[in-house]
């Protein structure tokens, strides 16, 4: 039973239970009385899908190393570690974050931080078991309860908010995602955007709901990168969101794609921009443009 539950994250109590060359290298990226939640990852073997030309491929192995992350009231620390000696340590500021991108299928996820750096777009993604997601759910709720409200309006009709045409995967996620207190403004939700010809292309753009609250705009989605085969009905058992915080956010503009009209959002800090580009029907694109382009 203790070989299993060692492969699971696991909360960490304080920093003083953390091996201590860990522990000495975090008040060199914040406070340590400012921290409010530390997560130890245990070294990992993740299965990872390949495929070639659209034919899938016996699954590879992706090895991980020992990993703490320390939520903090200003940063949140991630470090890699080998035989209680830390080999990487990066430091993502709150302030600066433009998305949190979670990823999971079955038992396998990982989080991603997006996040202003000193003059480019810095990340760094981080995989667990998903038995452990309720405790990295934890820190990310600490990250988005530092979030500022926003001013908006209160939705113009109830169909802004109206979940009820939403499938049960998409309404049931949106839902749990939003935050003690998160007020939804407007959401969308966009099937599948298929390309018109050539059967084996992949998707434009998966099914997909687009959200707006006080404090962030949600993307929740099934994978990207699936092939349309329209002789298979395979059920994706894998769930993408992200969250971006709404206070970050520079641009919101409706504009033609190649395929399919799209939404772009510009989320900015200093001097360094991040693109989100969305493709999105028209009247649905407006529709939230209209929303954040309402903020006080």
């Amino acid at each position: 039973m203790r070989r299993t539950r060692d492969r699971f994250p696991e909360i960490v109590g304080s920093v003083s239970e953390l091996p201590a060359l860990v522990a000495g290298s975090i008040p060199q990226s914040q406070p340590v009385d400012a921290i409010r939640v530390i997560i130890r990852i245990p070294p990992g073997a993740y299965p990872v899908r390949r495929a070639m030309w659209g034919i899938e491929l016996p699954f590879g192995w992706r090895q991980t190393p020992e990993r703490f992350l320390a939520f903090g009231e200003r940063v949140v620390t991630v470090l890699e570690a080998e035989e209680g000696a830390v080999t990487a340590m990066t430091s993502a500021p709150l302030a600066a974050l433009f998305d949190i991108h979670l990823f999971q299928e079955l038992l396998y996820s990982w989080v991603e931080f997006v996040w202003g750096g000193q003059d480019s777009v810095d990340t760094i993604k981080v995989e667990y078991n998903s038995v452990g997601s309720w405790l990295i759910w934890r820190g990310i709720t600490c990250i988005r309860e530092s979030f500022p409200c926003q001013p908006l309006p209160e939705p113009e009709s109830p169909s802004d908010i109206d979940l009820t045409e939403f499938p049960f995967k998409f309404k049931s996620y949106l839902r749990s995602s939003l935050i003690t207190g998160e007020r939804l403004v407007a959401a969308v939700y966009q099937p599948a955007i298929r390309p018109a010809t050539r059967r084996w292309r992949r998707f434009i753009s998966p099914n997909r709901v687009i959200a707006v609250t006080d404090r962030n705009i949600l993307v929740i989605e099934d994978q990207r990168n699936r092939f349309l085969r329209r002789d298979r009905a395979d059920a994706d058992y894998a769930i993408v969101r992200h969250f971006f915080p709404l206070d970050r956010l520079q641009q919101a503009a409706v504009e033609p794609g190649p395929d399919a009209d799209q939404i772009r959002l510009g989320f900015g800090h200093g001097a360094v921009i991040h693109d989100m580009i969305l493709p999105v029907a028209l009247p649905r694109a407006q529709r939230l443009c209209d929303v954040l382009c309402a903020r006080a």
